[in-house]
């Protein structure tokens, strides 16, 4: 006889969810309490405004079961009023055992190599947040305690960023928080990336930004942060990046979710860093104009690296 516990293992399918909503009072609480009712499992949940007027808002679910699960998950998603679509980010399963990839090295060449994991050295990606982690496969808790590192404005160079070309795709509610304290804190050159057409194209100009497309400026830029929806970045780096930017250079995320499952592979030659704010963009933005001072030293910015 076939074991039980085997079977489910074999058939147990871990899948990331995007959930496009209204962004009303309540909505976080109807799906929570959708997943609990039914006894679903959420690995994660993350939520952002991803409109200008903060009328919508994304959720990102990491959730796991047997593909008839799955599909039951998702069919409940999309009945729930005021859910707007429900996008599988994991229909191609290279994410099952996916490794955190982080590499903070060099921005353009040059600064003091800080830490590039291998796999004998590379921690498990619990470890590094020194969070309780529940495996639904195997049904055991596990209890992490290692420290996080925090570092200061006072421990970087932070004329490394100000020498460089930094392109920021997307000027939505985190593009434009990103290009515009960038700027204001003495960045000599940022750019704002979009697609050809693009309705934001005057936005950015008004603001007095240069607009490329997203192909010129990854082959233009020393820094290109992805700030588009998660569920676009795929596409948008396989068809824009991939290719074309230059070794040496860093390739930018507020989420690491790409990074994580493995749906953005960047090349070796090329970094990767990520930038994630505590706050939508207009908290990032209006953050930083109330701790700025008059003089350009010491700008701050809600953020962690």
């Amino acid at each position: 006889m076939s074991d039980p516990a085997q079977n489910h293992a074999k058939s147990y399918e871990r899948h990331v969810l995007t959930v496009v909503v209204d962004n009303e009072a309540g909505i976080l609480a109807k799906i929570a309490g959708l997943f609990t009712a039914r006894g679903y499992n959420i690995d994660s949940l993350t939520v952002a405004d991803i409109s200008e007027d903060h009328a919508i808002s994304r959720i990102t679910i990491v959730t796991g079961g047997p593909p008839q699960v799955i599909d039951q998950i998702r069919a409940q998603l999309e009945r729930l009023v005021p859910v707007h679509k429900v996008i599988d980010l994991t229909e191609d399963r290279r994410h099952h055992h996916g490794q955190l990839r982080l590499r903070i090295d060099r921005i353009a060449g040059q600064g003091r190599q800080l830490h590039r994991p291998d796999a004998r050295t590379r921690p498990r990606r619990s470890r590094a947040f020194g969070h309780r982690r529940h495996d639904a496969r195997r049904g055991q808790n596990l209890r992490k305690r290692d420290t996080m590192q925090i570092y200061y404005d006072s421990d970087c160079d932070q004329q490394l960023i100000k020498d460089r070309k930094v392109a920021i795709v997307g000027y939505g509610s985190q593009g434009h928080a990103h290009a515009q304290n960038l700027r204001d804190s003495g960045v000599g050159e940022v750019v704002i990336a979009l697609r050809e057409g693009s309705a934001t194209v005057r936005k950015a100009e008004d603001a007095g930004f240069t607009v490329k497309t997203v192909s010129e400026a990854a082959e233009w830029a020393d820094v290109l942060m992805i700030l588009a929806p998660d569920e676009h970045q795929a596409a948008i780096y396989a068809n824009e990046v991939a290719g074309k930017m230059r070794p040496g250079t860093a390739l930018a995320f507020a989420h690491g979710l790409n990074i994580h499952f493995g749906l953005i592979d960047p090349p070796a030659n090329v970094d990767v860093i990520m930038i994630a704010p505590k706050g939508p963009g207009h908290t990032v933005r209006g953050e930083y104009l109330k701790a700025r001072p008059t003089s350009s030293a010491n700008r701050q910015c809600c953020a962690a690296a």
